[in-house]
């Protein structure tokens, strides 16, 4: 988990943050409890029409994110995985203008997409969102031994396309979640249960998207244009959705 830099919750947070210490020190965690945490977490912080950009921040602040780094990620990741669907990969990597890449060894390749697709990493939130997409392509490109191999994968992922960024938004809340708690935690809990709590919570976060189907079809999105920016946003904000979060 992305724990390397921390950022402690907004004061009027006192009613989650009494609620996460309370439940990591409980030997056991049940699903039910971790959901509504999960669900008061994007609540807090304006919930799934805030955090996915549909809408601006209630009044009076509180929020914690702006999700905006991570759905620039998405929408990089989603043109390309789409334009390797159609061009191939080492076609794509030259209308990506990445023409150094090609031939290179897959690990090379994965390491600079993670560098070019995750953009700069200026800011907290794009740690964060960088750190989702580097646990994405760990999941599903870490078996790519060549780069036909990465290639056939990536072609895999086009008509999975919406449930796959899903699964990136997921990991871009929890590391959102480990951000704020775990120096917290670490100080209240101890450092093994601090990683096993929030373990448990990345676990049920992942869960939520286990067997997601595709439901919009994506084939014809520009992913450049207003029409790919607002996919994102409706994908962001149904995953957070997804997860019992307040409109």
């Amino acid at each position: 988990m992305g724990t390397s830099q921390s950022y402690s919750a907004p004061p009027s947070w006192t009613d989650i943050k009494g609620q996460v210490t309370r439940l990591a020190k409980e030997d056991t965690i049940s699903s039910f409890k971790s959901k509504k945490l999960i669900s008061s977490f994007i609540d807090h912080n304006g919930g799934s029409r805030v955090l996915s950009g549909r809408a601006r921040g209630r009044a009076g602040g509180g929020a914690i994110a702006t999700g905006g780094a991570a759905r620039n990620i998405a929408g990089r990741l989603a043109s390309f995985i789409s334009a390797v669907g159609t061009h191939g990969l080492s076609d794509s990597l030259g209308r990506f203008g990445w023409t150094d890449l090609i031939g290179k060894p897959v690990q090379e390749v994965l390491n600079a997409l993670l560098d070019r697709l995750g953009g700069d990493s200026s800011t907290i939130e794009d740690v964060d969102a960088r750190m989702a997409l580097s646990k994405l392509q760990e999941r599903y490109f870490a078996e790519a031994d060549t780069p036909e191999r990465l290639e056939e994968i990536l072609i895999q992922q086009v008509d999975r396309l919406e449930p796959l960024l899903e699964e990136f938004f997921g990991f871009y809340l929890h590391e959102l979640f480990c951000r704020v708690f775990f120096e917290r935690l670490v100080q209240r809990v101890g450092e093994a249960k601090a990683h096993s709590f929030l373990e448990v919570i990345g676990d049920v976060i992942n869960s939520t998207f286990t067997n997601r189907t595709a439901e919009r079809d994506l084939t014809n999105i520009d992913w450049n244009g207003p029409d790919g920016t607002s996919m994102i946003t409706d994908i962001m904000e149904t995953t957070l959705e997804i997860l019992g979060g307040a409109e």
